[in-house]
């Protein structure tokens, strides 16, 4: 039994990132439901699909504590639905749950389960961890997590690495956010934004957190302000505590990242400065070309010609050319060289800065994307492998 009496934005404000949290995969288990539990400590809502999970708190006044699972889509609707106030949630001994607005005009039932088949949370109680504001890791997520793979044979690349390393002589250190499908690699690093535990043993915390709960992760936390995570690692599961929405919880993935460092180049031989809009806006035109699904086959090869003063974008395919021609600065040989239209596009795009390097070593080597200009406090790096071009 339960019920309780709340306004209705404060349980959508709670739904919201708990529905990302949910099973769709086993409609009409406790997976694919969302518990709330009203007791001494208050109203909570939780959700949990065995990977992923979020609970928080919400303002209700309990008439009769208790705990159910109420399927989470179905309860996220009904309550879009209802007219703005006051709403009642009231579940009987037999499960069944009535949904009233203010003064009864709107009603809705449904079937509940007992909030004893929810699955059990993962404990974080007393682990160490450390703190960063929201908005660098949103920061770091959205500049890595399109490079992520999703069903990779190496379980390794599924997911982010997210690291903190502390500083010597300092309980700040350094926030590190790296991502790879083995065709490109993303890393992001936030200098001494990391605050560790005063007192904590640990010096380093490192772990890959699955591609779909980082896509997640990212829902909840803030784009910009001063409010902080927690984040608090476990042996199997990572915890982040998010000032003012709850806690977003996590499995992790159990093995050892790629030694990233080694494959980012360090001298080159070509290095070109271009202006991030002009470069995107040309790639953009060769996607219309390089997208285009000729005979079953989507054709994604751009060409990327570099010589002193110019840059010329091209492609072409069975129904059609592109060219795109601007004026760029560079150091070094001219070069020609292909690259998956779409890689390229992803990274432009998340890179947030008006003036980008490009580092080249060969046609068969990597470029690397960088901010033309030193970044305050942080840096970010894409590193995309080439294609070979037809003559």
């Amino acid at each position: 039994m339960l019920k309780i009496n709340f306004i209705k934005t404060d349980l959508l404000t709670a739904l919201e990132p708990a529905i990302g949290c949910v099973s769709t995969r086993n409609t009409g288990s406790a997976l694919s439901g969302v518990r709330i539990t009203a007791g001494d400590s208050g109203c909570e809502a939780a959700a949990y699909d065995l990977e992923k999970g979020f609970r928080t708190h919400f303002d209700a006044t309990i008439e009769t504590p208790g705990s159910a699972v109420i399927p989470a889509q179905k309860l996220n609707s009904i309550i879009r639905l209802m007219p703005e106030g006051d709403i009642t949630l009231d579940i009987d001994a037999k499960g069944n749950c009535s949904v009233t607005g203010a003064g009864g005009d709107s009603h809705f039932e449904l079937h509940t389960l007992p909030g004893e088949d929810f699955p059990a949370l993962p404990d974080f109680s007393g682990d160490p961890g450390y703190v960063v504001r929201q908005s660098i890791m949103r920061e770091g997520i959205a500049q890595t997590l399109f490079a992520a793979a999703v069903n990779d044979t190496r379980i390794a690349l599924n997911g982010c690495y997210l690291k903190a390393v502390k500083d010597a002589d300092s309980l700040n250190g350094t926030f590190t956010v790296v991502s790879s499908d083995s065709n490109r690699l993303c890393l992001y690093e936030s200098f001494g934004s990391a605050l560790f535990d005063e007192g904590s043993p640990k010096e380093k915390f490192a772990f890959i957190v699955p591609t779909k709960s980082v896509a997640e992760l990212q829902k909840a936390l803030a784009a910009d302000g001063e409010d902080c995570v927690r984040v608090i690692p476990g042996q199997k599961h990572v915890m982040f505590e998010i000032d003012n929405k709850g806690i977003f919880f996590s499995r992790l993935i159990d093995a050892e990242y790629l030694d990233y460092d080694r494959f980012i180049p360090k001298q080159f031989e070509t290095v070109v400065t271009l202006p991030t809009s002009r470069f995107l806006a040309s790639l953009e035109r060769a996607s219309l070309v390089t997208e285009d699904r000729t005979m079953g086959q989507v054709k994604s090869a751009v060409k990327c010609h570099f010589e002193e003063r110019v840059a010329e974008i091209s492609s072409r395919s069975v129904t059609g050319l592109v060219r795109d021609i601007f004026d760029i600065s560079m150091q070094g040989s001219e070069i020609d060289i292909g690259f998956n239209c779409r890689y390229l596009l992803d990274a432009v795009r998340a890179c947030g800065v008006d003036t980008l390097k490009l580092s080249l070593i060969s046609p068969l080597m990597s470029m690397i994307i960088e901010s033309a200009e030193p970044q305050e406090g942080k840096r970010f790096l894409f590193l995309v492998l080439p294609v070979k071009m037809r003559e």
